[in-house]
């Protein structure tokens, strides 16, 4: 997720993430685990990462709780799966 209201840090360049990069800087940091059929189709075309599977391979994903530092990236989800 974009912390740019904390952009008064001297850090803030640096935590966050790059404009054009996507979804695979969230695979290669390891902050989105690289799991198959869990993510939208559209984006992992996009990226070239792989061709999308065409069944979940997921039953659902448990979100803890809603704070935004644990539920922005649901974005990315695919839209048959359960939260």
């Amino acid at each position: 997720m974009s912390f740019s209201r904390m952009n008064h840090s001297y850090f803030a360049t640096f935590s966050q993430p790059r404009t054009l990069a996507g979804m695979n800087d969230l695979f290669v940091t390891g902050i989105l685990p690289d799991i198959p059929g869990l993510y939208r189709p559209d984006f992992l075309q996009q990226m070239g990462r792989r061709e999308p599977e065409n069944e979940p391979l997921v039953d659902a994903v448990l979100l803890t709780h809603a704070h935004a530092d644990h539920c922005a990236d649901v974005q990315y989800l695919r839209a048959g799966i359960p939260i």
